[in-house]
């Protein structure tokens, strides 16, 4: 498991949001970021291990599928 912190762009560097989440991969762990956090439209995550910074865009998390045609 890998820890990702929530942070927020500010100037041109990033501040934590003191909020942590254990996950196996980044995508993962921003869609737990994105339940924890409905009003984020963009959600950045900082890698601890590999020390980078992800972003994800959240319009596209948790859409309703569309309803399978029958043949």
């Amino acid at each position: 498991m890998i820890h990702f912190i929530l942070v927020e762009p500010v100037d041109d560097k990033f501040k934590s949001l003191d909020k942590v989440y254990k996950a196996k991969d980044a995508l993962k762990a921003a869609k737990k970021a994105y339940r924890a956090n409905k009003h984020l439209e963009i959600v950045y995550l900082y890698d601890k291990d590999n020390k980078t910074v992800h972003k994800f865009n959240t319009e596209t998390f948790f859409t309703k599928k569309k309803p399978h045609k029958k043949s």
